[in-house]
Formats: structure tokens, C-alpha cells, sequence
């Protein structure tokens, strides 16, 4: 072979070479590129949720401080409804011309005739039987906030109408055995080592001690008080035994008894009696109440609420070892009221930022309307 011949040869072998060559840069330039506009576009979207996060953060800040000056069962309309609040850090008129903006939401009543709520040892919580209006129609506010300012005016006690029912039971009946609740009150290892089931009479000291009544059926699982959020409250009359265990439900150690329909379980309703305690001028302190007769003796504005507190250690003795007692279940319900607030506020918060969407949710308690639980806890 001729070298003018071979010359010709390689020379017509560059051209596909380049050709080869130019694609696979471009192909590796066009991935390279995607590469880049993808994980730009991941940026933008990672920035974009962080401010919508932090849109719908702002709003629960902005919830926490329109309830600071709120009381129990305070609410603003719902989202997806009217009188929810607004946030936009840009247009308070159009919130969706720059497609950066904030919703939220306070709610704590039910809508419903009853709700269940759970009560753990050693806590103490608020029913209200109250609300509060002065969130109630409000569709406007600066900067998406109710700065109204509070007024008693805003409280309304329910109009329960001789109809409330509290309902109590223990939530782990099932593994408590089927006997009577025991419950060593005073922690000394042993249990009803005084009281009436260990002896006659009553408040007998039957250990021989020097005390009476330390440990019994008869002490306290749960402590409660009704108050009128004015100095006026009505409490339990001072030890469980008593003659009418209807109307005078303490709920007791020997209260939570056990039956077919009802495991473990007690009510407190209209008719049970309670001690007024108020100031020495009020000609009701010391007198013997219905809680439907106190509750009728109120005023419309009155915040009035249920208090209960867990007082008793939370394990049932069952004679071959302790069943802890892990919490309460209550049932707040009236038939004829369906504004029974829950005792916390729940707020909804959501955050946009062009397409992308945050979602905030919290429950917290609100403020008791007065001292919780200043009365002392007698072991009997």
C-alpha cells in the first residue's frame, strides 16, 4: 500500500471520531445541566418550605398572643370558614399576589352534646362551664389579630338547666380483678387498716396507731371544687362517709365499685352536694349546695368551672400485687348544650409560599380563672 494511499485512510477516520467525540461532551453537558437546574429547583424548594415553615410558625406566635389576653373557651372561626385569621408579611389586602402568605386558627369547643378527656395521676385539671365571645364574628383584625380589648361582657356561663353529667372511670378496669378498689392511701404497705370495713365503729382506730381512719375505702381518689371565678366555690363536704352516697358523691376510694354496666365508674352530677366556702359576709358560706343549685345562684358572666385533682397513689391492690393505675377517663356531656368548651385550646397554622405548604399544630392549656385546689386533702 502507497503512504499517499494510508494518508487518505486515517484522515477520513477523524471525522466520526470528533463527531463521537462532540456528542458525548454535549451529552455530558446536557446532564450537567440538569443536574444543576434540578438541584437548583431543590433549593428553591427547600427554601421555599422553610418559609412557609416559618409562615405557619409565626402564626402560632400570633395564636399564643391573642389568647394571652383570652379566657377559656375563646375561639376564632375555623379555617376554610369566615373569621379565621390572615399573616402575609407583604399584603394585608390581597394575601395571594405575592403567594407568600399565613392562615390560623383557635379552637376549644367541642360542637358537640359530650367529649371525653383522660385524667392522669397526680393531675389537676379545669371543665370550664363558660365561654368566651369576644372572639365570636370577629372577620377583621390588624395584622390577622383580634386586639378587641376583654371585657367581662364577653363571658357566658352555660345554660346547663339542671342537665350536666360527669362521668369518670377507671380506664384499665379489665385488669383490676373485679373487687373493690383498694388502694393503700398512706403507703405502708398494707391496706384499709382502718375505716369501716375493718372495724366498728366508725372513725375507729383500728391498727391501735393513734390515728384514725389513716387508710381506708373511705379516703379520696379525687378531689374536686366548683368555682364561680368570683371567691365563690363549692367543695366536697369533708370525708366520704356519708348516708346518701348518691347525693354525696366524693368521689372515693369506695365509690369506684365495680358493675355490670359500668366498671369502676362514678358520676358527678346537678344534685351532688357540696360545702359553699366563701367570705364570712357571704350568707352562703358554710351552707350545704346542690352543685345545680350553686350553679343557679351564678351570674351569666361568671366564669364558672369544674376542678378536678388525683390525690391518691394510682395502684389498686389486688392481694397478689399492684395494678398501677394509669389514668381516668372522663366524659363531659349535657343534652341540651353542645358549647361545653374542652379544657385546652387547639391552634392550626399553615404557612404558603408559592406551591409549597407548612402545617403547625398545637394544644395548649389555658389559664384557670382562679387558684386551683387551695383545700386540704384529710385521709379519713
Amino acid at each position: 500500500m502507497s503512504l499517499k494511499k494510508l494518508f487518505h485512510q486515517k484522515h477520513g477516520l477523524s471525522f466520526p471520531i470528533t463527531v463521537g467525540l462532540i456528542t458525548v461532551l454535549f451529552a455530558i453537558a446536557a446532564t450537567m445541566n440538569r443536574i444543576v437546574t434540578q438541584s437548583l429547583q431543590s433549593i428553591t424548594r427547600i427554601q421555599q418550605s422553610n418559609a412557609a415553615y416559618f409562615l405557619a410558625e409565626g402564626g402560632l406566635e400570633d395564636a399564643l398572643y391573642e389568647l394571652s389576653s383570652r379566657k377559656m373557651g375563646y375561639q376564632t372561626g375555623a379555617l376554610g370558614g369566615a373569621g379565621y385569621r390572615q399573616l402575609n408579611p407583604y399584603n394585608l389586602t390581597n394575601p395571594n399576589v405575592t403567594g407568600w402568605y399565613g392562615q390560623w386558627d383557635i379552637q376549644s369547643r367541642s360542637g358537640q352534646n359530650s367529649w371525653t378527656a383522660e385524667l392522669k395521676p397526680n393531675q389537676k385539671v379545669v371543665i370550664p362551664l363558660y365561654y368566651d365571645k369576644s372572639g365570636d364574628g370577629v372577620t377583621t383584625a390588624v395584622n390577622g389579630i383580634n386586639t378587641n380589648a376583654f371585657t367581662s361582657a364577653a363571658i357566658e356561663r352555660l345554660n346547663l338547666s339542671g342537665d350536666l353529667d360527669i362521668t369518670l372511670t377507671l380506664a384499665n378496669s379489665g385488669s383490676l380483678g373485679g373487687i373493690p378498689l383498694q388502694i393503700d392511701n398512706d403507703r405502708d404497705g398494707s391496706i384499709n387498716e382502718d375505716g369501716v370495713n375493718t372495724c366498728a365503729p366508725q372513725n375507729s382506730d383500728c391498727d391501735g396507731d393513734g390515728q384514725i381512719n389513716e387508710d381506708s375505702t373511705q379516703d379520696p381518689l379525687i378531689l374536686w371544687q366548683l368555682n364561680d371565678g368570683n371567691g365563690r366555690k363549692l367543695i366536697p363536704i369533708q370525708g366520704c362517709i356519708r348516708s346518701n352516697p348518691a347525693a354525696f358523691s366524693q368521689l372515693c376510694e369506695s365509690d369506684f365499685n365495680p358493675t355490670s354496666l359500668t366498671p369502676y365508674s362514678v358520676s358527678i352530677t346537678q344534685s351532688t352536694v357540696g360545702t359553699v366556702v366563701s367570705s364570712l359576709s357571704d350568707p352562703l358560706n358554710g351552707t350545704t349546695l346542690s352543685i345545680g343549685n350553686f350553679i343557679n345562684g351564678t351570674s351569666i358572666n361568671d366564669p364558672l368551672q369544674l376542678e378536678l385533682l388525683w390525690t391518691a397513689p394510682p395502684e389498686h391492690e389486688t392481694g397478689s400485687g399492684a395494678v398501677h393505675l394509669e389514668k381516668i377517663d372522663y366524659t363531659v356531656s349535657s343534652s341540651i348544650s353542645n358549647l361545653i368548651p374542652y379544657p385546652t385550646f387547639t391552634i392550626h397554622s399553615d404557612g404558603f409560599v408559592n406551591d409549597r405548604k407548612q402545617s403547625l399544630t398545637t394544644t395548649i392549656y389555658p389559664q384557670s380563672t382562679g387558684n386551683l385546689f387551695d383545700f386540704t386533702v384529710i385521709q379519713q
